[in-house]
């Protein structure tokens, strides 16, 4: 049945995808051939007949090659839980595979008198990107919008109710967009069984297994055991085999995951990332272009206010405008930070690395009005473009404090698994300074990192201005 599903789910993907790259096809021939401005523009004198372009053989090959690319890129296995974002970059890099490949069948086996235009099939590649995500995405949102409506569900069978198998139940009923019902718990305690756990009644114990499964026939079986119960997921694992049933594990791993955790393959033997940083792949991409932009036309809308200070530090004390500063940045790779100088030339001669205080003699006239407005931090922006340091994460501290707390502090260390940042999901909630809670600062940071998505960084960038006279109260 759920293979039989599956293949349903496939097939409508299938359909709907070479339909909507011959619907890009076909208006491609039009805006490149018939729409008045880029008639003008190409100079055409000679339209080809539409018929060249929805030949038989011709059409085939497409559906053929998109097929066959979509198929291996993994655009027709079951995506529940996946990201479209992901889905979205596997469609571009499929087109571009297919797109290359129609072009060299075209070369090889085209005639004397046939040249097929070079204009139309860039117009067609982006139109097909487009309508292909584009229809995927809503699709995706349709079927998830039917499921939260408890259409389309698949039901779950959950071997263990302990505290990984709860776990599991409550994550599932939080994302109802799954379509994943659990339906009954397995479970050896004798005190939980026939009992609820969170509205999902203990049905037996494992010994039992088969025998719900022949009763209820789930969908899937999820195991759901503690790490020390290894015998018995063996022996579950051996009993289940011949059930016509989806297994899937779920490693007991709660005590030690401290990011998201991702699975890699080594020649076929599974490894567990368990600390894994979610700035890698797609994700590190997209952070990264924006804050190439914005960092690009941060320089640029503040360079006649960098002037005018680099002039003012330069009139009211000697020494640098500039101020550089070893920081510790991401995988624990030192690099050094850029300031507005702040304060007095060999400031720490005497007291050596001291955090800044409030009132700090050291700090200059013009350096005061810097730090109170966080003016000082606006050459981080060559940070950001240079890659040492992203427009948002954690602040990043100067080695020898990083020595000092990584003792004291559960958790510190993870702040490096990203990029430093010039502003950051503690700092929006005033927590900066020495005068704040460090344990709550890396609190906040682990808070981000595990839920960073693109839009967090823009509330946050957003709530950066907005917030800007309660951000600079605690900054000297």
């Amino acid at each position: 049945m759920l293979k039989r599903r599956n293949q349903l789910i496939a097939s409508l993907f299938i359909f709907s995808d070479l339909i909507v790259t011959y619907i890009s096809l076909l208006l491609a021939y039009y805006l490149r051939f018939h729409l008045p401005t880029l008639k003008a523009l190409f100079e055409i004198q000679h339209i080809p007949p539409l018929s060249d372009f929805i030949k038989w053989g011709y059409m085939a090959s497409i559906g053929i090659i998109w097929m066959i690319v979509f198929h291996f890129n993994g655009l027709y296995k079951a995506k529940r839980g996946h990201s479209m974002i992901d889905e979205v970059f596997s469609i571009i890099s499929s087109v571009i595979l297919s797109t290359i490949i129609l072009l060299g069948i075209i070369f090889f086996y085209r005639k004397p008198s046939y040249d097929i235009s070079r204009s139309l099939i860039i117009i067609f590649f982006f139109l097909d990107i487009l309508f292909v995500s584009a229809f995927r995405v809503s699709l995706r949102s349709f079927l998830r919008s039917l499921r939260k409506k408890g259409f389309n569900q698949r039901n779950v069978l959950v071997v263990g109710a302990g505290e990984l198998g709860v776990t599991f139940l409550r994550i599932l009923k939080k994302h109802t967009y799954l379509g994943l019902q659990v339906i009954g718990f397995i479970d050896d305690d004798e005190t939980k069984i026939g009992k609820e756990i969170d509205g999902v009644k203990v049905l037996g114990n494992l010994d039992q297994t088969s025998a719900i499964i022949e009763e209820l026939l789930p969908d899937q079986l999820y195991i759901a055991l503690p790490h020390w119960a290894h015998k018995r997921t063996v022996q579950i694992l051996a009993s289940v085999q011949k059930e016509c049933i989806a297994i899937k594990l779920i490693p007991d791993l709660l005590g030690y995951v401290t990011l998201k955790a991702s699975v890699e393959d080594l020649d076929g033997l599974p490894i567990i990332n368990i600390s894994e940083s979610p700035f890698d792949g797609w994700n590190g991409m997209l952070k990264r272009l924006m804050d190439v932009i914005l960092s690009i036309v941060g320089i640029i809308v503040t360079l006649p206010l960098s002037l005018i200070i680099s002039l003012l530090i330069k009139l009211t004390s000697r020494g640098p405008v500039f101020y550089q500063q070893e920081r510790m940045g991401v995988d624990g790779k030192p690099f050094m930070i850029y300031k507005f100088r702040s304060m007095v030339s060999d400031a720490e001669e005497k007291t050596g690395p001291t955090f800044a205080q409030k009132n700090d003699p050291r700090i200059t006239t013009i350096g005061s009005f810097l730090r109170r407005y966080s003016i000082d931090e606006l050459p981080q922006l060559l940070n950001v473009l240079k890659g040492d340091m992203s427009l948002v994460g954690p602040r990043p501290e100067r080695p020898l404090f990083v020595k000092q707390f990584r003792d004291q502090i559960p958790q510190y260390m993870l702040r490096h698994k990203v990029k430093a940042g010039m502003t950051g999901w503690a700092q929006i909630h005033g927590l900066r300074g020495s005068s704040t809670s460090m344990e709550k600062r890396v609190e906040y940071d682990i808070y981000y990192i595990k839920n960073w998505s693109l839009k967090l960084d823009v509330i946050i960038l957003l709530l950066t201005l907005i917030k800007f006279r309660r951000l600079i109260e605690n900054a000297y």
